[in-house]
C-alpha cells in the first residue's frame, strides 16, 4: 500500500510493472519512480496541405515553418536539445543537440513537402504508439488545425505528466480548445 502506482502507459519499462498488483486488479500497474524527472523536448510539425489554391496554402505553410524555425532556434540558443518529427509519407526525424546542429534542422525544414494525404493526428498517434513521446518532459506541436482526436491524445499525454503546447497556425479561431490541458 505504500508503493505509488499508476496505470501502465505504452512505452513504460516492464521493469517497473507491479506484477502482484496487476494480477490482483486485472490491469497493468506501474510503480512510479519518485524523484525521477522526465527528460527531453519534442517538436512535431504538421505537413498536411489544407487548401488547394497556392495563394491560400503558401502563406499558411510558410508561417508554420517560420514558427518551427523560431522555436528550434530559441531552444538551440538556450542549450536545450530537442527531437523534431515530421511526416512525409513516413516519419522523418532530426535531433538538435546545440546551436551548431541547428543548420541541419533548418535545412530539413527548407525541404519539407506538404501533402493533402498527411495528418498531424496520424503523426502524433504513430509517435505515441512508438513510445517516442511518453518519456518527454515537453512536447510542442505546430499545426494548422486542431480537433477532438488531437485533444484526446494531448489529454492522454498530460495525464502521463507530459507538458503539451500546441501552436495552431491558422486563419481560424480555435476558442473551443484554448486554455485546455495542464499548466
Amino acid at each position: 500500500p505504500d508503493v505509488v502506482v499508476r496505470n501502465y502507459i505504452p512505452g513504460d519499462s516492464i521493469k517497473h510493472i507491479s506484477w502482484k498488483l496487476s494480477a490482483r486488479e486485472q490491469e497493468l500497474k506501474v510503480r512510479k519512480i519518485v524523484g525521477e524527472e522526465k527528460q527531453g523536448i519534442v517538436l512535431i510539425g504538421d505537413t498536411k496541405r489544407y487548401m488547394k489554391d497556392m495563394q491560400e496554402y503558401l502563406p499558411l505553410e510558410s508561417k508554420l515553418l517560420e514558427v518551427m524555425a523560431s522555436l528550434g532556434m530559441y531552444l538551440a540558443e538556450n542549450g536545450m536539445a530537442y527531437d523534431t518529427y515530421l511526416r512525409e509519407n513516413q516519419i522523418k526525424s532530426i535531433r538538435v543537440e546545440n546551436l551548431s546542429g541547428y543548420q541541419a534542422y533548418y535545412d530539413m525544414l527548407a525541404k519539407v513537402r506538404f501533402n493533402q494525404a498527411e495528418s498531424f493526428a496520424i503523426t502524433m498517434r504513430e509517435l505515441m504508439d512508438r513510445a517516442l513521446l511518453w518519456q518527454s518532459k515537453i512536447v510542442f506541436g505546430v499545426l494548422h488545425e486542431i480537433d477532438d482526436e488531437i485533444m484526446s491524445m494531448v489529454i492522454k499525454l498530460s495525464d502521463a505528466g507530459v507538458i503539451v503546447v500546441l501552436y495552431v497556425v491558422s486563419e481560424e479561431v480555435c476558442d473551443r480548445y484554448m486554455g485546455q490541458g495542464n499548466e
